[in-house]
């Protein structure tokens, strides 16, 4: 009987051990893994009704950390009525501990007037058209790009062939209606085809005639 008890007691005290070394791994690999420990059970939304303007600082921070921006206004809101603070002060604090979002620079490309650009490189004309998508009518633009003695035809905000890089400025910008100087139409065929016009000079100067007076 008594030996009974005294090997269930080592047993036990073997099993304790054993969970007791397999937790101090555990808090090892986790410490080497900058692994930030388990939270104690409570959402935020509970840290929030026990706020206090001695603790909120935490709570500000974990708030602040939040991928879904509704839940973090929600809580900035409940925080904010918690303590009786006003919601823009509460708004800015959790957004100067937001994640810096990293943003890359790019310095190989050309941003360029959307309706007209002329750079050493090439010269572009802008155009805009009206499809339908979905239903709905809806304006895109495209543009007529001239370099080393050759036409392209590009759709699209941006344009790039070899190390040339050119970044249509659009935000917003209304261009002027294919329609209204040229069309689509006509834009491809010249790029399939290029000729000079005729009679430019010619039809430049009684252009300039209602306009400008010229000596004679």
């Amino acid at each position: 009987m008594n030996s009974t008890r005294k090997d269930g007691d080592l047993n036990n005290q073997l099993s304790n051990e054993g969970l007791a070394n397999k937790l101090t791994e555990l808090s090892k690999i986790r410490s080497e893994l900058k692994i930030a420990p388990v939270e104690d059970g409570k959402g935020l939304s509970d840290r929030v009704e026990e706020a206090t303007l001695d603790n909120y600082k935490g709570l500000i921070l974990k708030i602040a950390a939040l991928g879904d921006e509704v839940e973090k206004e929600l809580l900035g809101k409940a925080l904010s009525k918690k303590l009786n603070v006003n919601y823009s002060t509460i708004k800015r604090e959790i957004k100067s501990h937001c994640p810096k979002k990293e943003t890359s620079i790019e310095d190989n490309h050309i941003i360029a007037h959307p309706s007209y650009e002329i750079h050493q490189d090439f010269m572009s004309l802008g155009f805009r058209e009206t499809i339908v998508s979905d239903g709905v009518p809806v304006d895109r633009n495209f543009y007529l790009i001239a370099k080393d003695g050759n036409f392209y035809f590009h759709e699209g905000g941006v344009y790039k062939q070899g190390d040339l890089k050119i970044i249509f400025d659009e935000r917003s910008r209304i261009l002027i209606d294919h329609k209204d100087r040229w069309n689509r139409k006509k834009i491809e065929e010249f790029v399939a085809n290029p000729i000079a016009p005729a009679n430019v000079f010619e039809t430049v100067k009684q252009t300039l005639k209602k306009y400008v007076e010229l000596a004679k």
